[in-house]
């Protein structure tokens, strides 16, 4: 009992001291929409911050959808610690195309995680653009899956989190290690 006290207090110091070295992307909150005719051309931004701050971050961009065709902007990006950056999306609509329609390409954003460790953790942010051609209906009504992806929501958690998550992971293994289950005891 005494072994599994120690590896358990051995385990949570470790996921303290390594919690501070953890980053994340994050991206800024709003629609991106480009409202074009055909043969125009519209540069929108797209806000990154990358909480490292102490290095400069590398993420690499890629698009795909609907839609992706007529985007173009840098492949890979750097975000200064801490600092805001926008990143210029140019939307290019060909002189002959001829529909009056909304399209909605995602662009994505990847952090690639540090090489060296056991794990790589990679962080990726997507943002849905909306791109209306020509003069689309007022009230284009979503698709199930647009509508879905809209009120999608994404949970965000602060470093105490995974601690607490990480220390009762630890904990559980360390209890079956013992031989003595909480869980089965009468």
């Amino acid at each position: 009992m005494k072994l599994v006290g120690i590896f358990l207090f051995a385990s949570i110091l470790l996921l303290i001291t390594g919690a501070n070295a953890s980053y994340g992307l994050q991206q800024a909150a709003g629609k991106i929409v480009a409202q074009l005719k055909p043969g125009e051309t519209k540069t929108v931004q797209w806000g990154l911050l990358s909480d490292n701050k102490n290095n400069v971050t590398t993420v690499e961009l890629k698009a795909d959808g609907k839609g992706a065709e007529f985007l173009s902007f840098p492949k890979t990006v750097l975000l200064n610690p801490g600092q805001l950056e926008f990143i210029n999306i140019t939307v290019t609509v060909p002189s002959n195309f001829t529909q009056n329609i909304e399209l909605n390409p995602s662009i994505y954003a990847t952090e690639f995680g540090e090489k060296g460790g056991a794990t790589i953790m990679n962080i990726q942010m997507e943002k849905v653009l909306t791109i209306r051609i020509g003069n689309p209906p007022e009230a284009i009504a979503p698709t199930q899956q647009q509508a879905s992806a809209a009120n999608k929501t994404i949970p965000e958690f602060g470093p105490m989190a995974a601690i607490v998550l990480a220390a009762s992971v630890i904990s559980i293994i360390a209890l079956s290690m013992s031989g003595r289950s909480v869980w089965l005891r009468r």
